[in-house]
């Protein structure tokens, strides 16, 4: 099932490239993630009227000394999406409204916090994961340039990892290799701020016209 959404979207994705010149682009930042000091950028590209692809990535910097703490991961992500409420001029600004879509995630991880009081009972995962599934979400245009995208996926998750010592003179040996989990839910969230960088404006198109 999953598959067969992704193939008729990519399909209509592909489709739309070759009949519609829609270039709008925009460079979005994650804001609550962002201030909580875990960068997360995304960029997304108007295909046609309808539809868009994006990516983003994200990253969690943290690394503690005290009980040699860590909280790090990469992760990369991409979407199609489609906007019920076709862009009123494809030419010169990006889709808003209700849209749907699907997504897909991967990234890596290394997890270790200090609980119980214990080193003994604190340990440190480190591994790799992927999700996907269907996502869903609404965009705001406060103006030309500047719009605000809710965004939720909710999907698959498969994550594989090592165990190990949170610290000691052994936390560089495994406990445990090759742990896997899975989980069926919600797996991304953003509220972003994003900027048009590109209008995508064909100014030798007859039905362009400026906005102000």
């Amino acid at each position: 099932m999953m598959n067969t959404i992704f193939r008729n979207i990519l399909i209509s994705a592909a489709i739309a490239t070759t009949t519609v010149a829609a270039d709008a682009q925009m460079i979005k930042v994650n804001g609550p993630a962002t201030l909580a000091g875990t960068p997360n950028i995304g960029y997304e590209h108007g295909l046609s009227p309808h539809l868009s692809v994006s990516a983003d990535v994200m990253w969690l910097p943290y690394l503690s000394k005290k009980h040699e703490e860590v909280f790090r991961s990469f992760q990369m992500a991409g979407e199609c999406r489609y906007y019920f409420k076709a862009s009123e001029h494809i030419y010169d600004k990006m889709a808003t409204g209700w849209y749907a879509g699907v997504y897909a995630m991967f990234g890596n991880f290394n997890i270790g916090l200090y609980r119980h009081h214990d080193m003994d009972r604190s340990f440190r995962r480190q591994g790799w994961g992927c999700s996907a599934g269907l996502s869903g979400g609404w965009k705001y245009e406060f103006n030309r340039h500047w719009q605000m995208d809710i965004n939720l996926g909710i999907g698959y998750a498969h994550i594989q990892y090592n165990k190990y010592k949170l610290g000691g003179m052994y936390r560089h040996y495994p406990l445990k290799r090759k742990q896997t989990r899975g989980w069926v839910g919600p797996t991304r969230f953003s509220i972003s701020f994003g900027y048009i960088i590109d209008c995508g404006c064909r100014k030798n198109n007859a039905n362009w016209t400026p906005q102000s």
